[in-house]
């Protein structure tokens, strides 16, 4: 799985709570396309946490929902850039530091900086411009969930030399008293979310170190201290080559339809891998692609479809997923999926001869259809023996799923339109 808190840039600064799944997207996620993996940051943030929903590039796209946290599988590999550890997929960061310990009045500020710098091997670009995307700096609590400072997205000229704080800097007031977890790590996290660069790719290294103070009303400053940097540090990667979002389907969508995603700027003979994910659990529901585009930096047309492969989904919130051939997590587009008002389910039976079939209760002639609502519920799907021969089974396509029944009846489930067939033979 591989959820995260925020996206890339997709989501409106003023858009305000997490989302929330629907109550029966467990029922989607029993029938999943993939394996789910263990989760690497706490996605629960406390009433009295701190947090601002922001957008790596709000004129990129429309604004959508927010998204959930998670982790990823790397779908490529091999290449020298694309190094992975810890859960943590290439080119995302995910840097720990001793984090504040005790309890601290309300009024008391938290403020976070980060800085970058190139680091050189033979052969590199001495620097460039990285872009971050939205970085949560997250912080223990107890009792409670962290608390988490939001720096939002931004563009950082990289040189040898640490760049300047300033520039990569926040802070927050803390509206009631918090305890810290003691002997506990805060995290600069991008949430799985990698950096990009206009650098070819492997070409720049770079590393990040970030630092904390906590200022109590009446005391001198605490914290102060950066967290560690080294070569083969957490906070040293490879930026992902920067791939622009040109534009993306409706983040309101109807289950059933074709997630369209269209992108550009990205290396001749590149194709990037799609995944529709629950927004709670992480599971991966459906796959879909972006071909290669042809010159290099041509736009790129892709989509993933609304389905599980099985045809079965319920509303709910989901995510799609852009990764590219290192497994690096580009792009995070939250949707709100619903049914459409209708759905119809064109019925065969082969041979013709035989049938009807009974669906939902409603007698279909073969080369026939039902309509109705989609839904969860169950409906039965039936047909009488034909001389023909012996039933061989249902076949679907669409939005139908079969998810139970014996013999010559079948347990269906309609989420969209689609089809269903009964053989003998």
């Amino acid at each position: 799985m591989e959820r995260r808190w925020g996206h890339r840039n997709p989501r409106a600064e003023s858009t305000g709570g997490r989302s929330v799944a629907h109550r029966r997207l467990g029922r989607a996620s029993s029938r999943p396309f993939g394996v789910p993996l263990a989760l690497g940051l706490v996605g629960l943030v406390a009433a009295s946490s701190i947090w601002a929903m922001g957008v790596r590039d709000p004129l990129r796209v429309l604004a959508g929902l927010p998204a959930a946290p998670g982790t990823i599988s790397t779908v490529g590999g091999g290449l020298p850039d694309c190094p992975s550890s810890g859960g943590v997929p290439p080119a995302a960061l995910a840097i720990p530091l001793a984090g504040p310990n005790g309890t601290v009045p309300a009024g008391s500020v938290l403020g976070v900086a980060f800085e970058v710098r190139s680091d050189p091997f033979p052969g590199s670009v001495p620097g460039g411009v990285v872009e971050f995307p939205t970085v949560d700096f997250v912080f223990p609590t107890s009792p409670g969930g962290p608390i988490v400072v939001v720096l939002l997205s931004r563009q950082v000229n990289v040189s040898p030399t640490w760049s300047d704080p300033a520039s990569a800097s926040t802070s927050r007031t803390l509206p009631a008293p918090v305890g810290f977890a003691s002997g506990g790590n805060a995290t600069l996290s991008t949430a799985l979310l990698a950096v990009m660069a206009s650098s070819p790719p492997g070409s720049l290294r770079i590393e990040v170190r970030w630092e904390w103070t906590l200022t109590v009303p009446g005391s001198p400053p605490q914290g102060g201290t950066w967290s560690t940097s080294s070569p083969s540090g957490p906070g040293t990667l490879f930026p992902r080559p920067y791939v622009s979002l040109l534009r993306n389907s409706s983040s309101n969508a109807t289950i059933g339809e074709n997630y369209t995603i269209s992108l550009s700027g990205s290396p001749p003979a590149q194709s990037f891998l799609l995944k529709l994910e629950n927004a709670t659990t992480g599971e991966t529901l459906n796959l879909g692609s972006i071909s290669p585009g042809s010159p290099a930096n041509a736009s790129q047309t892709g989509s993933v479809v609304l389905l599980t492969p099985s045809g079965f989904l319920v509303p709910g919130s989901y995510l799609v997923h852009i990764h590219d051939p290192c497994g690096a997590i580009l792009y995070s587009l939250p949707i709100s999926a619903t049914y459409a008002s209708r759905a119809t389910v064109s019925v065969e039976v082969s041979p013709t001869s035989c049938g009807p079939v009974s669906f939902d209760h409603t007698p279909v002639s073969p080369g026939g259809s039902w309509s109705g609502a989609p839904g969860p519920e169950p409906r039965t799907a039936s047909v009488p023996p034909c001389a023909a021969g012996s039933f061989l089974g249902w076949q679907r396509s669409g939005g139908v799923s079969i998810s139970g029944g014996s013999g010559r009846t079948a347990t269906v489930e309609v989420s969209a339109g689609g089809s269903l067939s009964a053989a003998f033979g």
